[in-house]
């Protein structure tokens, strides 16, 4: 339990750094315009007076625009000397960008012939003149249309340069490595018996989905159409739902063994939500529908994921799913109460779908260990350890490799008169002997009772008979029985059991002669 409240606490901290460092990146805090300064133009989104607050954010049922004006008073920019100036515009909801300086454009966000872009989450700067007196935006906007952050005039871009990184490379470093966890576990599971091959599918629908749906924070600056963007925008953000289904049935398999009795109707509700935003008839009801309605289940998800990561016993999963939920909640309620603030599920989401990635991985590494494991005590002879038989059925031989077929002479008479643990003493040193003249990829198999081949990768058949002669007159040294050996020798022909018959065949003519000489 202290381990659970240590990393708890620890992923508060990490929500709470987060939290706090977008915020100080978006705010440079040099001069800031916008308190009660800012002056509407011209909009048709229903504003009705002449000052504006520092941030708005406006719901649109059909495209709008508005035009907003602020005046620099004399000498207000006259402390920063001569120093360059910058217009940052930290967060926005736009589809189009227009940014003046005494009345000339300074710099623009989207095409002005088809104003459907879409940017909301990445900041924009924009270099202004040191003598500029009038700041003039022309926004126009889809379905929202607001200004999130405070609007500054800075000297530095430092911070625009940090935050630019992290809602812009990051995420897409983020949406490549989501991409590619999806990639990696749909190979797991084509490799994987049935079983873990649901798991491994599972989660990399998830990782896919997870991919679709980071896609909704990087900045388009045309969509071609209202019907496309309103598309994309379902697409991105009912992937969400569709993730968060997946995962689900995915921690339930991976952590639990079997599914849970919240799994399914859990499945159902997101599942349902995904379905729910696709039929939104327009832009308007779609924003409506996700912010207002579809946002309890964002909370109700919170809920039970946090529940599952308690239940699942790992503690990585557990920091990785308190830091989604509690990023989940704030968001909830930045989505609720149109706060601006940015999205903090961009950076856990994908942390969460890697954690579960990286135990996915470990888990396939176990597998793979264990199954290797159990494949080579499958082909290893328990007494001596050199292979068995079995490994026959993998081997493929070079024409370059040279085989060795060895019998103990009067095995069978050792082990009448002396005993079978000095027989299998005999054995085993006899595979110690071999082993120390040969190198680690030549191979030494058992074939049977007192049999033991020996396959001498890339080695010509002169080399072969050199070293089965000093193996031979090394192990009839080392033991006070004075052991023998018969041997055959045979480069391969070929055909890998023909190739052992000529060389069993050999071996037998040694033995042959070895008799008639005791005999004479």
């Amino acid at each position: 339990m202290k381990g659970y409240l240590l990393v708890f606490s620890l992923s508060v901290l990490v929500v709470f750094g987060l939290f706090v460092a977008l915020e100080t990146l978006s705010k440079p805090s040099e001069m800031e315009l916008g308190v009660n300064e800012w002056i509407f133009v011209e909009n048709n989104i229903g504003f009705d007076r002449s000052i504006l607050p520092a941030t708005f954010y406006k719901v649109l049922k059909k495209p709008g625009y508005v035009v907003l004006s602020y005046q620099i008073t004399e000498g207000a920019l006259r402390k920063f000397h001569d120093k360059r100036f910058y217009l940052n515009l930290p967060q926005i909801s736009a589809s189009f960008l227009e940014v003046y300086a005494d009345g000339s454009l300074i710099g623009s966000f989207g095409c002005s012939n088809k104003r459907i872009g879409y940017i909301w989450y990445q900041p924009l700067i924009f270099a202004i003149p040191n003598d500029v007196r009038t700041i003039t935006l022309h926004m126009s906007g889809i379905n929202e249309l607001g200004i999130n952050e405070p609007v500054f005039i800075t000297t530095s871009v430092f911070k625009y340069s940090i935050l630019s990184f992290l809602t812009g490379v990051g995420i897409s470093i983020l949406i490549g490595m989501s991409l590619m966890n999806g990639f990696v576990l749909f190979i797991f599971a084509r490799n994987s018996e049935h079983e873990k091959r649901r798991e491994y599918n599972l989660f990399a629908l998830g990782n896919y989905f997870v991919t679709i749906w980071l896609l909704r924070f990087i900045p388009f600056e045309t969509l071609h159409s209202e019907a496309i963007f309103l598309v994309l925008r379902k697409i991105f953000i009912a992937s969400a739902f569709f993730a968060l289904a997946f995962l689900f049935q995915a921690i339930s398999a991976f952590y639990y063994l079997t599914s849970t009795r919240f799994d399914k109707p859990l499945f159902i509700i997101n599942i349902c939500a995904a379905i729910a935003l696709f039929l939104a008839p327009n832009s308007y009801s779609f924003t409506i529908l996700n912010s207002r309605v579809l946002n309890f289940i964002l909370f109700v998800n919170a809920f039970f994921i946090f529940f599952k990561a308690i239940k699942s016993y790992s503690l990585g999963f557990f920091f990785a799913g308190s830091f989604f939920v509690l990023t989940l909640l704030v968001d909830s309620l930045s989505l609720l109460l149109h706060t601006g603030q940015r999205y903090l599920t961009s950076f856990s989401a994908p942390m969460l779908f890697l954690v579960s990635s990286y135990n996915i991985i470990l888990d396939y590494k176990n597998l793979l260990v264990q199954t290797r494991l159990a494949h080579a005590r499958s082909i290893t002879d328990n007494l001596t350890g050199a292979f068995n038989r079995g490994i026959l059925n993998d081997l493929v031989p070079e024409p370059t490799d040279t085989f060795v077929y060895i019998d103990l002479n009067d095995f069978k008479k050792i082990n009448d008169t002396y005993g079978h643990e000095i027989g299998d003493e005999i054995l085993k040193l006899l595979v110690s002997k071999i082993r120390s003249h040969i190198r680690f990829n030549d191979i030494v198999v058992r074939m049977g009772g007192d049999e033991f081949m020996i396959i001498l990768k890339d080695c010509s058949q002169e080399k072969a008979v050199e070293i089965i002669e000093r193996i031979a007159n090394e192990f009839n040294n080392s033991h006070p029985l004075k052991p023998v050996l018969s041997y055959g020798v045979k480069i391969f022909t070929g055909s890998l059991m023909e190739t052992i018959r000529q060389a069993d065949s050999l071996m037998y003519q040694m033995k042959y002669r070895l008799k008639e000489k005791d005999l004479l």
